[in-house]
């Protein structure tokens, strides 16, 4: 697996436009994929912190 990532890689350097252009677009959705995937555990740890910052005081109070 690796030696035909190393030789699709070389393709891509030397030029093969059918390969670049699938590259590129498969780097650009991975990106993507991977922005939204940090985006969004972000916004779910800003939710929890939030809920649990509301529901704190409330729990001293049992404890």
């Amino acid at each position: 697996m690796q030696s035909q990532q190393i030789l699709l890689m070389d393709r891509i350097h030397f030029g093969d436009p059918s390969l670049s252009a699938f590259f590129l677009e498969s780097t650009i959705l991975e990106r993507l994929t991977l922005e939204v995937r940090t985006s969004i555990f972000i916004n779910d740890l800003l939710n929890s912190l939030t809920l649990y910052q509301t529901f704190s005081p409330i729990s001293i109070l049992f404890f």
